[in-house]
């Protein structure tokens, strides 16, 4: 029986009746979002990367210190955004 079974199974994949796992149009959608984003993501990198350049080159510099700052906080079961501020 299982010669039997193997035969009919090998038979099923030459002639592309047997599909293991097909792709449901889900799936199918799914990759193609995940792909449009890692493009954009790419360009965002790409774009920090060029304007970190730019401004490395240029020789930017801040002259006085900043009056108003803002920085992220981030913790195990928490997250928020610390505004300091001066005048």
């Amino acid at each position: 029986m299982t010669a039997d079974l193997a035969h009919a199974l090998l038979g099923m994949v030459l002639d592309g009746s047997y599909r293991a796992n097909p792709a449901s149009s889900s799936d199918c959608q799914a990759g193609k979002d995940a792909e449009k984003m890692q493009w954009v993501f790419y360009s965002v990198g790409a774009g920090a990367l060029a304007t970190g350049a730019a401004l490395y080159l240029l020789g930017y510099s801040q002259a006085t210190p900043a009056l108003v700052g803002l920085a992220p906080i981030l913790g195990p079961r928490s997250a928020g955004l610390s505004v300091r501020g001066g005048f």
